[in-house]
């Protein structure tokens, strides 16, 4: 809005924020993904891992390296953690390198439809926004998606994006390229699975107060109409 004024428009101007469609949770009720069953011949460790979950562009100018790295990290020192990742770019053959060695603990997906996108967040505990100041983004989309599934966030964006996660308290901070910034961040969610609870629950509220493309768009229509009548 600041450019368009800079710029001397004088129309009417109003931001809206972006948004996206909001999954009913409750239909997991009773099988929860983030607090499943104990089924034969299954570990503790498997049982109790931290899911983990990245969504979007694999492009050298995200800080994937420090993501992969500090997770394989973690599980060498004996942390149950694993890592999905979902999407494709130039960093890809990266990500399947490091898959091919984890032993399973990282798996690429690739591009998902929607559903099964949506099924896949729905399995995991923590969405992780690898992304440098630099990409000049305010709040990206996997923010949104992250938060309308009800994850906890990781999160390298000191923007606008972290002033969102610690009003509504569902997120924490980690210094991108930092691998060491990045393990303490998931050992926080790893070893304190009351706040890891809060910070999930907190992430769903902070999508229906601010994401709900449904309420965005009623908002957007109505705006519009009334300008249409002045």
């Amino acid at each position: 809005m600041k450019i368009a004024q800079s710029y001397g428009s004088v129309c009417p101007r109003k931001v809206f924020s972006l948004g996206g469609l909001l999954p009913d949770l409750s239909a997991w009720e009773g099988e929860s993904p983030h607090e499943p069953k104990k089924t034969d011949g299954e570990s503790d460790t498997k049982l109790n891992r931290l899911k983990l979950i990245y969504v979007g562009n694999l492009g050298s100018s995200y800080d994937l390296k420090t993501m992969l790295k500090g997770v394989v990290d973690l599980v060498d020192d004996g942390v149950a953690v694993s890592l999905d990742v979902a999407g494709d770019g130039p960093c890809r053959r990266l990500v399947e390198l490091v898959v091919s060695q984890s032993g399973g603990v990282v798996k690429f997906h690739g591009y998902l439809s929607g559903d099964e996108l949506s099924l896949l967040m729905n399995k995991c505990d923590v969405g992780v926004i690898p992304m440098k100041d630099e990409l000049l983004v305010a709040i990206p989309n996997k923010l949104i998606d992250y938060a309308a599934h009800g994850l906890a966030i990781i999160n390298g964006l000191t923007s606008e994006t972290k002033v969102l996660l610690k009003k509504f308290d569902c997120g924490v901070l980690y210094e991108t390229g930092s691998v060491d910034s990045f393990k303490q961040a998931v050992l926080k969610y790893h070893d304190h699975r009351d706040l890891l609870k809060l910070h999930k629950v907190n992430s769903r509220c902070m999508a229906e107060q601010n994401f709900d493309s449904e309420k965005i768009s009623v908002e957007m229509a109505r705006w519009i109409a009334s300008r249409a009548c002045v």
